[in-house]
């Protein structure tokens, strides 16, 4: 609401810059991976079993698989520190897997719909990835050919090898026109308007956060929300005239169209195959760095001429009515090089190079929703710029650290997950203070008086999202992973797994979005799909292999119930005698039976019944602090299985440890 007020007040950039206009907000920079320190005071720390249980969603996409591997990770984390533990995850094929999803969502890969992009971003062309392909893209201009055949699915596993993110963003620059969504109208001039608008539209969002009509109200030079008195100030940007360097205004570009130019169709990109309309004499055949054909294909060099007369491509600079995404890629490059370990450059007068802001601007869009998976709000507004002081001195430093280290990924999880507020522990368990915290996590805190106006722990809180819970789930029952892509028929008509994921807020296209946060369409879709863990294989998957696991090991009831609950949220013990006799109701059989002596039917039945109540939990849905671990149980086939990930994973970091 408060942003839609504020939108309310925007006025003719011409009439000056508005009644809040001050000077630019500084703040030291950074160029450091640690944050920067706050006025509010030091929080305590939940400790290293819930820091790992915080951390995996965030690395692998996953909650862990009960006490005992949350137990030698904490293990490592204590003797070794906790950024090794990161770097050993790093190491996962989980990890690969997990971050090939989120890069895929960044940059807005279609996962659903005519024209999805599933055949450049799906699976992978080559068989193995040691981030030789991503140092040939970031320091070869798009006309050069790498040899063997790629896509994008490739050059975000090996941007994860070489651990160098903005080759992605390099690559994409191409790869987003894939498809157009240009096929309902039929005029060949109306086309080009679509393709320009839609992917100029994406530049913007996925790359620079901005958007042309908030830009004219709230940018890096002046904000209607802006103050003298920081206490009033909400709009803190990094110090730079960002938008003055690529459009040529500070609030945005003067002639519209000149921007939207520079993402044209004609002349450049034939993604409407037998559907074109272009200069016949154009032959569309280059392959960027020889990627393959899916991803797109492309003139040779930019056109002559402009096919709706516009006479001037701008962004950064004016590039004559022939500007293309050609210029897009080597500004972005020079940007992403210019930076790289001297940091950004920002003149005394704000200035900044057009490189340096395009591909600044795009890296701390990356690094805000990636502290958004880690703590579920962003720091910034949804015009560009953060809240309060607090936010922006912790997005300056991480962006900073991460432009100047080669947008290492590894780097920016560390910094992000050893922040003291990531496992910031409660007043009931650390003795910190109710609300000790900036408000940084939710920076509307402010409004209230004394104390109330910061963050406490609680504000910590949030929903797994979406991907992270079905991951999870899939990952604790055996279930493989949920599908990722919908193609074909299902894309038209739908299926009940993409209808889940929409209801979950899945993002599935820059249609459809998604979301991540808690409504009543979906908690009834997940308790409806999940109330009794159902496979969707029809295999069974754990809870199978658990009962023919206890009836060889005669074990009682109670050790299946309690591991199971340590399997889905890492505490495989009973909290008091309440919950003992809840359970056994719900059984219908004493906690003391052996499992080889109880009915089948009825026990799997009930057995599942529970199964879903611990999915529907707040340990298992949300980001609450966990409680204290349970005794690793005896029916835990999966111990070996632990130790050997573990192995694999901290010897390819090499680091020196050994699971016991």
């Amino acid at each position: 609401m408060l942003t839609v007020l504020a939108l309310l007040g925007c006025h003719d950039p011409q009439d000056g810059p508005g009644p809040g206009h001050g000077p630019p907000d500084t703040v030291p920079t950074g160029g450091t991976h640690t944050t920067p320190p706050v006025d509010a005071p030091p929080v305590c720390d939940a400790g290293d079993d819930v820091w790992v249980q915080r951390v995996f969603p965030l690395i692998l996409g996953r909650k862990p698989r009960g006490a005992h591997e949350v137990e030698i990770w904490s293990k490592l984390a204590a003797e070794q520190g906790r950024p090794a533990v990161i770097q050993a995850l790093t190491h996962s094929p989980e990890y690969a897997g997990w971050w090939k999803i989120q890069l895929s969502d960044m940059v807005f890969a279609s996962r659903l719909g005519i024209g999805d992009d599933s055949a450049c971003f799906q699976n992978t062309e080559r068989p193995t990835h040691d981030g030789d392909l991503v140092r040939f893209i970031r320091h070869t201009p798009p006309d050069g050919d790498y040899g063997p055949t790629f896509n994008m699915a490739d050059v975000i596993i090996d941007s994860l090898i070489a651990d160098d993110v903005s080759t992605v963003y390099q690559a994409n620059l191409f790869a987003r026109y894939d498809f157009t969504d240009a096929m309902n109208v039929f005029s060949a001039a109306d086309v080009e308007k679509v393709i320009r608008t839609y992917h100029g539209d994406q530049l913007l969002t996925v790359y620079l956060d901005r958007n042309l009509s908030c830009m004219q109200c709230h940018n890096s030079e002046y904000s209607v929300t802006d103050d003298p008195d920081p206490a009033l100030d909400r709009a803190w940007g990094r110090g730079a005239f960002f938008e003055q360097a690529l459009f040529g205004s500070s609030s945005g570009p003067v002639v519209p169209d000149e921007f939207y130019a520079i993402n044209k169709g004609d002349g450049f990109n034939d993604s409407l195959g037998i559907f074109s309309f272009y200069d016949p004499g154009t032959t569309y055949d280059q392959r960027p760095w020889g990627m393959d054909r899916s991803c797109g294909t492309f003139s040779k060099g930019d056109p002559s001429y402009d096919y709706l007369d516009v006479e001037t491509s701008y962004f950064g600079r004016d590039y004559g009515p022939g500007g293309t995404t050609y210029d897009l890629e080597r500004l972005f490059r020079q940007g992403v090089d210019d930076m790289a370990g001297s940091g950004v450059g920002i003149a005394d007068d704000a200035t900044i190079d057009p490189g340096q802001a395009f591909a600044y601007l795009t890296a701390q869009n990356f690094v805000d929703q990636t502290w958004k998976l880690a703590f579920g709000n962003r720091l910034l507004l949804g015009y560009g710029m953060s809240r309060n002081q607090a936010q922006q001195q912790r997005l300056q430093a991480l962006t900073d650290g991460f432009v100047a280290d080669g947008w290492s990924l590894s780097q920016l999880l560390i910094d992000i997950a050893t922040d003291p507020y990531f496992n910031a522990g409660t007043p009931q368990t650390c003795g910190s203070a109710d609300y000790g915290m900036d408000p940084v996590i939710d920076p509307y805190t402010v409004l209230n008086e004394g104390d109330l106006a910061n963050n406490g722990a609680g504000e910590l809180v949030h929903r797994q999202t979406a991907r992270a819970l079905l991951r999870s789930l899939y990952a604790a029952l055996d279930w493989g992973q949920p599908s990722e892509y919908f193609s074909g028929l299902v894309s038209i008509v739908g299926s009940p797994e993409s209808d889940l994921q929409t209801a979950l807020g899945v993002f599935h296209s820059d249609a459809s979005p998604g979301f991540n946060g808690v409504d009543f369409q979906g908690a009834l879709t997940w308790e409806s799909n999940f109330y009794v863990c159902a496979d969707p294989n029809g295999d069974g998957g754990y809870l199978r292999d658990l009962f023919a696991y206890g009836r060889t090991q005669d074990a009682t009831v109670e050790e299946e119930v309690l591991a199971l609950k340590d399997r889905l949220t890492a505490h495989g013990a009973f909290d008091d005698d309440t919950e003992r006799q809840l359970v056994e109701d719900l059984l219908q059989v004493p906690l003391d039976s052996k499992v080889a002596e109880v009915d089948e039917g009825t026990f799997a039945k009930n057995f599942s019944l529970l199964c879903g109540v611990l999915t529907q939990s707040p340990e298992f849905l949300m980001t609450v602090e966990p409680p204290s671990l349970g005794p690793v149980p005896r029916l835990s086939p999966e111990l070996a299985y632990d130790c050997q990930d573990f192995d694999a994973w901290t010897g390819a970091a090499r680091i020196t440890a050994t699971c016991e």
